[in-house]
């Protein structure tokens, strides 16, 4: 599975947590919760899903590249982590 497959809508995807259980029972990740997700048991994998995120978010949050501070920014929507994952190809 792909981070593109598991965050599909804004319900599925959150800020400040790696993952939360709404009340509805609908399990959202954050980012790299969602990397972690989709890549914890193939560790090339992983690394390789990673690169490939920083460099799709270099330069869109104060020059960084992290991973949890681009998800956190307030500024972030639902629409630019779509846009970065299609744009990684994770």
């Amino acid at each position: 599975m792909k981070v593109q497959d598991l965050l599909t809508d804004e319900r599925k995807w959150t800020k400040n947590q790696m993952r939360r259980i709404r009340e509805d029972g609908t399990v959202a990740y954050c980012l790299f919760g969602a990397l972690d997700e989709c890549y914890r048991n193939d560790s090339l994998a992983f690394l390789d899903a990673e690169t490939r995120l920083k460099g799709a978010i270099y330069g869109e949050i104060d020059g960084e590249s992290l991973i949890s501070r681009f998800n956190d920014s307030p500024v972030t929507t639902f629409a630019d982590i779509r846009r970065v994952i299609e744009q990684a190809d994770i």
